[in-house]
Formats: structure tokens, sequence, C-alpha cells
């Protein structure tokens, strides 16, 4: 994985945290979580992140994170990111309307032309972002990051 270990922590992700994730040495990339109520097909609970471009060298300089400056579309995953220790909490903040999209756009296989909100409502068609319909371990974020990137893609 191109994803560094940071520490790992059985601590529930809660709506407004703030988390980092570090690719690059000595730089640190930042992701919020949005919800953790969100679906994805029959499966409930699933945490709904965005993850930033923007970059700092310091975890607790946190920049600006703006919803339209994300690395890669919405996610959906589970505590996975966390456990592993590639994903590490360093403060909550309030969510504001200006921080979430007013629609996640998820889409389900690639070609099918099928697209899906984050409480599993079919949509009419793609509205970007477009994300995966599926649920995300570390290792699949690691591929989408590595992707965007242009890092060497590791297999899982």
């Amino acid at each position: 994985m191109n994803l560094n270990v940071l520490k790992k922590s059985r601590k529930t992700p809660k709506p407004g945290d703030i988390f980092v994730f570090q690719v690059e040495p000595d730089m640190f990339r930042f992701g919020r979580v949005i919800r953790t109520d969100a679906r994805c097909g029959p499966i409930q609970g699933c945490i709904l992140i965005y993850l930033y471009s923007t970059m700092s060298d310091d975890k607790h300089s946190i920049p600006d994170l703006n919803r339209d400056e994300l690395l890669i579309p919405p996610i959906l995953t589970a505590t996975k990111p966390w456990t592993e220790g590639v994903f590490e909490t360093v403060v909550n903040r309030q969510l504001e309307t200006s921080d979430v999209l007013p629609i996640h756009c998820f889409e389900h296989g690639k070609g099918r032309g099928e697209y899906y909100d984050a409480d599993n409502n079919e949509l009419a068609g793609p509205i970007e972002p477009v994300g995966r319909y599926a649920l995300g371990n570390h290792r699949a974020i690691d591929q989408e990051i590595s992707k965007a990137l242009g890092f060497p893609i590791h297999e899982t």
C-alpha cells in the first residue's frame, strides 16, 4: 500500500471528524467524516467520507477543507481505515451546510448506468462528483488515492 500507517484507533468515527492520511513523506492530507448513517445497498451505517487535495506538513495545522477541492469523489467505507491506522482523527468540527455536497452520487457497477445517493435512492443520472457504489476498505481507498496522485497501484 502507498498509505502509511499512522495510529490505529478503535474509536468510532463521528460526523465532523477531521482526519489525516499520508502518502507523501512528511506531508499530511486531510479527510472528513460527513455521515455515519449512509447506505450502500442493504448495508446500513456506512461512513461517508471526503478526501481533500489540500496538504500540510503539520497534521494539526488544518487548511480550509473545501467540498469543491476533493482528491477523489466521496467514498462509502466502514471503520477499517481507522482500525488499521491509515486514517488518524485529529479533531471534530461541526459540519456546516457549506461543507457538504448537496447530493452524493455513486455509480453502481461500471457502465450499468445506475446511480444511487447515500440513502440508497436511485438517481435519474450522474451528478458530479460520482463515486463508486461500493463499501471501500482501506486497500480500495489506497488504490483510488494512488490513481489520483499517479502513484503505482498495489493490488490487494
